[in-house]
This record gives C-alpha cells, structure tokens and sequence, in this order.
C-alpha cells in the first residue's frame, strides 16, 4: 500500500466493470483491478433518508488522481481504498473539469442501506 503525506495521501485501487451473462441469461456486472493509484479524496456532502422502509445514506466525494498513461478512466468505474480493515467503495459517477493538464478529477458517490 502506497499513499503517504501530501495532498494525495490515499492508495486507491481502481477498477472497471465486466458486464457476463450467467446460465439464465441474466447479466453480471463484476468489476476486475486496472492500477492503484495515489489520489486525494475530499467529502462534498452527504444526506439520510427514508424510502422504502430503509434508512439510505449517501456520500458525494470529489476524488483527484493523475493521469494513467494507456487507460482512460471513466464514470461507471469504481475505486477501492484499503485503510485498515474496512475498504471504503468509492462510485466514479462523473468527470470534472480540472485545471490541471495532468489530472483527472471525478464526482463520486458512496453509501449503504440499513435494514
């Protein structure tokens, strides 16, 4: 595990999905490792409400990494850090505008439902 001081402190390990068929013909989506990267994760904000009987929380994050030669990083990819024994999931939902010809910045969410 990298990661370290500075602004992008956390190791984040992304993947991509993989959309198979099982017997049934239904589709399954799993998601299979690309790279880890160094990146900076900042919290947006995050909100709790009730549907359908659940409790549902959701986070938004704004996730900055450098650019990864030969890949191109996309929303519907996901990013796992690792940091003790719970990995926190991060959702890539959408790129940013960035002001940095070097970096790639994306909108992302994260949350569970509570029984």
């Amino acid at each position: 595990m990298k990661g370290g001081a500075g602004i992008m402190r956390h190791w984040l390990q992304l993947q991509k999905p993989v959309i198979t068929e099982d017997a049934f013909s239904g589709v399954v989506k799993t998601f299979v490792d690309v790279v880890g990267v160094d990146a900076a994760i900042d919290s947006l904000n995050g909100r709790e409400y009730l549907a359908a009987d659940r409790e549902i929380a959701g986070l938004q994050w704004r996730i900055t990494l450098r650019e990864i030669p030969g890949e191109t990083v996309e929303p519907g990819w996901r990013g796992v850090e690792i940091d003790g024994d719970t990995p926190r999931v991060f959702d890539l939902a959408a790129v940013l505008p960035s002001h940095a010809r070097n970096e790639l910045v994306f909108a992302a969410t994260s949350g569970q439902s509570q029984p």
